[in-house]
């Protein structure tokens, strides 16, 4: 697009008129291609990634760990890094690599660099870097580095399975420098291209920037919009018409000659006439406002009034709606050669969704799939090399997968999808994953809200229909009916009590969770149903007895307790004096040293402190 700009400056008149043209063309484009770019980037930010490095000796992988999250170069962590770069150079720098290097040990850094693992750390090096390479597939066989050290004297590094020399060349003579030659032994050149070629020839290939088949529809457009653009922004647009006022400009004299202002022209004795500077030969001026627009002769007959501006000139409308669809074309064949599939961005398309026509997004979803295969498949290399300098041997294996729930429809259209479906008599399955389609995209820019409704839609029963649904299918109990109906009700007290509901329970495993979270909201709603009589609460199947305990309870009000290793709600729980300051059946809210109480713990997670345990009690003070 910028050379499309440069090309244009052969035919225009000024280098003022050409830096409009280029703010104006980069008003242009720059927000269609930051729409599809942000289309695009849902295929490294989706959820489900997940990474796994196994190594002979497990506490490795808290190591591995610590150092991905410990970038001394730049201060991210590997991730927040990587990904925003290999993104941009997917675009416009596909034809270089990723090389993953090693620190150049210095009198500064040799201490800490000999005592600590290998810190590897990765770089994108561009085409114009590179003097030459051989890329067979998705592996390099090898790379050679250039660099222009001197006016004379080139340096060359050269990278190969075993090891990375450098060689100078100077006064016509190449000359390795042995001493700078390192053996990494990696069995392969630590580089990978940006964009992988797929091994299954049946899979479509990107060895090139998404953008690559856009741009010359992109240089159509740009051209269109800046013919059309460009005229209002010099000329503006509607100009100002006016009959004008006569000219009568005197100029400073000419050789001793002063003249008028006749006609448009100036008469000089000797010397021939001039055209006026004032008018520029119309003889008609307009005495204030722009002085780009149009005069008209004064009628010969009427009296129009005179005194400017009389008015502006209406554009023509039907031409200006012609090129505004000429442009609404072109952004869709944009957004289909980026894409694979025009109608998603276009607000025509998102109007006719609303009326109930369907948008293809499998071409979206191919195209989606191809650059997380690709950005996978790079950062996986990457990693995998890391691992090798870093452990050696010690590396055994890893899993990299980019996550694939992309959120490419508004939650609006995605709830109308979902009412479609559920009309339609849908799958139960696909039903709920309408729904978590539509908590991703809501919440999809604060990740707390996110897990707080992904967890209340787990708690949820029957999540798929309302409560008079349920009710009317006859299978949810009086218990199911209420915790949807007051669910939120239940975790605003869950909360007072216990504080987040998603810091709650974090060092035990979900599924006991989720079964202490229920439980809990079983013992609110007995409360309820003792206050309200409004339904009769009936015991779900499998539901939790500690409401309605068989036996006497283990502990009563008063008792001295801790909670067993393992079994505590919070961190902070971990080998405290608690005592009981509330018994519920066989549940319990215990009171913590600094006077706050929890609920609840369960009899199985409670252990009643001996003599032995208990705090010893502090001698009287003699007075």
């Amino acid at each position: 697009m910028l050379a499309f700009l440069r090309e244009q400056r052969i035919e225009l008149t000024s280098e003022q008129a050409q830096l409009v043209l280029e703010k104006v063309g980069e008003g242009g484009t720059m927000p269609i291609y930051d729409s599809l770019t942000n289309v695009i980037s849902k295929a490294i930010a989706a959820p489900g990634t997940n990474y796994y490095f196994e190594f002979s000796d497990p506490t490795l992988q808290e190591d591995f760990d610590a150092y991905l999250k410990d970038n001394r170069r730049t201060g991210q962590t590997f991730f927040q890094s990587f990904n925003p770069t290999w993104f941009k150079q997917a675009q416009v720098g596909f034809q270089g690599v990723f090389l993953v290097d090693l620190p150049v040990m210095t009198d500064a850094n040799a201490e800490e660099l000999l005592q600590d693992r290998p810190r590897p750390f990765y770089r994108y090096v561009a085409s114009s870097d590179i003097h030459d390479i051989e890329v067979n597939g998705n592996r390099v066989e090898y790379l050679i580095l250039w660099q222009q050290t001197t006016a004379d004297t080139k340096d060359f590094w050269v990278w190969d399975d075993s090891s990375c020399y450098r060689v100078r060349h100077q006064q016509g003579e190449y000359i390795r420098l042995t001493a700078e030659d390192t053996q990494h032994e990696l069995g392969y050149v630590p580089a990978y291209p940006v964009t992988a070629i797929q091994p299954d020839e049946r899979r479509p290939v990107l060895r090139s920037s998404f953008l690559a088949k856009s741009l010359p529809l992109a240089n159509v457009y740009l051209r269109d919009f800046c013919n059309h653009e460009l005229g209002k922004a010099r000329f503006a647009n509607p100009k100002p018409w006016s009959y004008g006022v006569k000219c009568d400009h005197t100029p400073p004299p000419v050789e001793g000659y002063r003249a008028t202002c006749d006609a448009g022209w100036l008469h000089y004795p000797g010397i021939g006439k001039q055209k006026c500077p004032r008018c520029k030969g119309m003889g008609r001026y307009i005495p204030y406002g722009r002085d780009e627009g149009y005069i008209l002769e004064v009628p010969e007959k009427g009296d129009e009034p005179i005194t400017p501006p009389a008015g502006y000139v209406i554009p023509d409308l039907k031409s200006l709606k012609y090129i505004g669809d000429e442009l609404v074309k072109n952004e869709a064949k944009i957004e289909k050669a980026v894409l694979g599939k025009e109608g998603i961005l276009a607000m025509q398309s998102r109007q006719e969704t609303a009326l109930g026509k369907t948008i293809d997004l499998g071409p979206m979803e191919a195209r989606l799939s191809l650059v997380a295969d690709n950005w996978i498949e790079c950062q996986k290399f990457v990693l995998n090399t890391f691992a090798v300098y870093r452990y050696r041997e010690q590396f055994l294996r890893s899993s990299c997968n980019a996550g694939r729930r992309w959120t490419l429809l508004g939650a609006a259209q995605l709830e109308a999808d979902f009412a479609a479906a559920k009309k339609a008599g849908l799958d139960e399955s696909i039903l709920y994953s309408y729904l978590e389609d539509i908590i991703y995209t809501k919440y999809a820019n604060d990740p707390m809200e996110l897990q707080r409704n992904l967890l209340k839609l787990e708690l949820t029963p029957f999540p798929t229909c309302t409560v008079e649904q349920a009710r009317a299918d006859g299978v949810a109990t009086a218990y199911d009916l209420a915790l949807k109906r007051y669910l939120n009700d239940l975790v605003v007290r869950f909360e007072e009590e216990n504080g987040s509901i998603l810091e709650f329970g974090s060092l035990l495993a979900p599924s006991e969770k989720l079964r202490r979270i229920r439980e809990q909201f079983s013992l609110y709603l007995t409360d309820i149903a003792q206050r309200s009589p409004v339904f009769t609460l009936m015991p779900p199947l499998n539901a939790p007895a500690a409401a309605v305990p068989a036996t006497a309870p283990a502990f009563t009000v008063g008792d001295a307790v801790m909670v067993k290793p393992g079994m505590a709600h919070m961190p902070a729980h971990e080998g405290l004096n608690l005592t009981i300051a509330q018994v519920q059946g066989d549940t319990y809210a215990v009171k913590l040293p600094d006077g706050s109480v929890h609920k609840w713990y369960t009899t199985d997670e409670l252990m009643g402190m001996s003599p032995a345990t208990k705090p010893a009690k502090a001698p009287e003070m003699a007075m």
